[in-house]
């Protein structure tokens, strides 16, 4: 495979490790403040994002070395930092897999009440999403692999098929909507939907072999493509679906259900209805291997279980119990915890830790650079004061102090 056909696939990488569950959640966080307000709010986070994977992208340049981001903790920041990265990273982890199957469930059970009119409850259709896909995800990198891309394409193909008859049913005075009173609540959401730094920027590093030029392509493509997906769905959803009523967007955000399940209500055409509840649980599915492979992997590695054998098994249940408890147990968990990996998640892994390995880097070990992000201290302390403070906050809204 030639270089820029090795760019080309490292850019994909990132759009596709962006886009997919968090397009169910996004309408629904962003619907109440309108689309040119969260359109703008959108771009700001996705250049904030695209920051810290460059931070990202500085380190492994000169560190030379595939780490995950546990590794790059225990190196640049010490030992007794390396649990901090562990919590973090457990909590993104099991917070993206509930939310994803979550919403699955809630497809599930609605798929069975439409074909069959079985009216089994999300509960239960979580725990059969839950059950089937953590143990696909369980089976290995080769056959999630031939699994993932089936559903791929066909997400692509249900979200081309979406824009292309849904474009007709966009009302111009929806999108004209501009509310913002609450815009930094979706803060969250929007910086999960470009969320890929910590989880793939090593191994693509080692992909393109260290080579800045186009590393910098894949990123900075990668994000812009991702910010133009998200933007034309944004644009089908908020221009279709009411704000308002009992099919509006403000209930969806009230009961926590994803947003393909109320513009199946918007939009008048019967086979474009059955393609929008396909999209959304390929959407979600396609999460939900990842996200499920990735921490089956991290497990692996940090507490030493083989991946063969028993080893499966033990990692199935590690992964699968808590994901069970959490996504029946919980109302409006979907948009709880997607949420709460952006709020978190993303301002801890994404945030805070790139500012703070370059930091080291730069001004503690000294290292000489062959690669590094233009704005010096003024910029790293700017980006690490926003990532704080915005995770100051969402620790307050949690914990009810701010409303």
């Amino acid at each position: 495979m030639n270089k820029m056909m090795k760019v080309i696939s490292s850019m994909f990488l990132v759009a596709g490790t962006c886009v997919g569950g968090g397009m169910l959640a996004l309408p629904v966080r962003t619907g109440g403040n309108g689309f040119i307000p969260s359109f703008f709010l959108m771009i700001a986070c996705c250049f904030l994002m695209t920051l810290t994977a460059l931070l990202y992208l500085e380190v492994i340049v000169n560190i030379k070395d595939e780490a995950h981001v546990i590794s790059l903790t225990e190196k640049l920041l010490g030992p007794k930092y390396k649990a901090v990265s562990w919590v973090v990273y457990l909590f993104m982890s099991y917070a993206s897999i509930v939310a994803y199957a979550s919403g699955g469930g809630a497809m599930v059970s609605n798929f069975f009440k439409g074909v069959f009119s079985w009216g089994i409850s999300p509960g239960l259709g979580c725990a059969f999403f839950i059950i089937i896909f953590g143990v696909i995800s369980c089976l290995g990198e080769k056959f999630v692999g031939k699994i993932n891309t089936i559903l791929v394409c066909a997400m692509i193909g249900a979200y081309f098929f979406l824009i292309g008859t849904g474009a007709s049913e966009i009302h111009s005075e929806y999108l004209l909507l501009q509310n913002y009173t609450h815009l930094t609540s979706s803060i969250p959401v929007l910086l999960t939907i470009f969320s890929f730094q910590a989880f793939i920027i090593p191994g693509i590093g080692s992909y393109l072999e260290y080579d800045v030029k186009n590393l910098k392509i894949a990123i900075i493509g990668g994000a812009l493509l991702t910010l133009a997906i998200y933007s034309v769905w944004q644009l089908l959803v908020l221009g279709t679906v009411p704000v308002n009523g009992p099919f509006g967007l403000l209930t969806a955000l009230k009961n926590g259900h994803p947003a393909t399940q109320y513009l199946e209500h918007a939009i008048s055409n019967p086979l474009t209805t059955k393609v929008t509840l396909f999209f959304a649980f390929f959407a979600l599915t396609t999460s939900f291997l990842g996200m499920t492979l990735g921490l089956s992997e991290f497990l692996s590695d940090g507490i030493k279980i083989p991946r063969k054998g028993f080893g499966y098994v033990l990692l199935m249940i590690i992964i699968i119990i808590p994901t069970l408890f959490f996504a029946t147990k919980f109302e409006r968990i979907f948009i709880i915890a997607m949420d709460a990996t952006g709020g978190f998640g993303d301002t801890l892994l994404n945030g805070l830790l790139p500012v703070a390995f370059v930091w080291s880097l730069r001004y503690k070990l000294k290292q000489k650079s062959s690669y590094t992000v233009f704005g010096g201290k003024p910029l790293l302390v700017i980006v690490f004061l926003f990532y704080a403070s915005f995770f100051i906050r969402e620790l307050l809204v949690q914990t009810g102090l701010l409303h």
